[in-house]
């Protein structure tokens, strides 16, 4: 049982636009605040402990279990790749490569999104999961820095070379 306890106080009744309302003033006021009984819409995954999930084999929970480690290992993945966007031409505004790392973070954070309903729904099975993200994300960051590489420029290089030659 809740009850509210108010003192010193003023309570105004009627209509605000009208002029005949009515002033009562007390001293202590007590009401009843009723309870209201709290429904739950199933198990909220998002408050389940990380070994729970482990541990449960439901798929809403592995669905759960892996945006958490998604969004663990998306760190690592994401200044990987970010790292040689991050090399701008002195002419080039200093934000110019702003908009595209900005864009790669938006599509990896809505594909995981969008995987983790899919897994809820039971779409996508738990085992092929946001896994196959993280590997193009992976894929995507090994590539950036291979062509950002000491030995792709020499390969450049050589090439520009061999053109200015023939």
């Amino acid at each position: 049982r809740q009850v509210i306890t108010m003192h010193n106080g003023v309570r105004y009744e009627g209509v605000p636009t009208r002029v005949d309302y009515m002033i009562t003033r007390f001293e202590q006021y007590e009401g009843l605040i009723g309870q209201r009984e709290v429904k739950s819409k199933g198990r909220d995954w998002e408050e389940i402990p990380t070994l729970d999930l482990i541990r449960n084999a439901d798929q809403r929970a592995q669905a759960e279990l892996q945006w958490r480690i998604s969004l663990v290992v998306c760190i690592p993945l994401l200044t990987m790749l970010v790292v040689p966007l991050s090399s701008v031409n002195p002419r080039q505004g200093r934000f110019a490569k702003m908009g595209p790392a900005i864009l790669i973070y938006l599509t990896y954070f809505l594909a995981i999104s969008a995987t983790k309903s899919a897994l809820e729904d039971g779409s996508i099975p738990v085992a092929v999961g946001m896994w196959p993200i993280n590997a193009a994300l992976l894929f995507a960051a090994i590539i950036a820095n291979t062509l950002d590489s000491v030995i792709v420029r020499r390969l450049k290089d050589r090439l520009k070379q061999k053109r200015k030659v023939a």
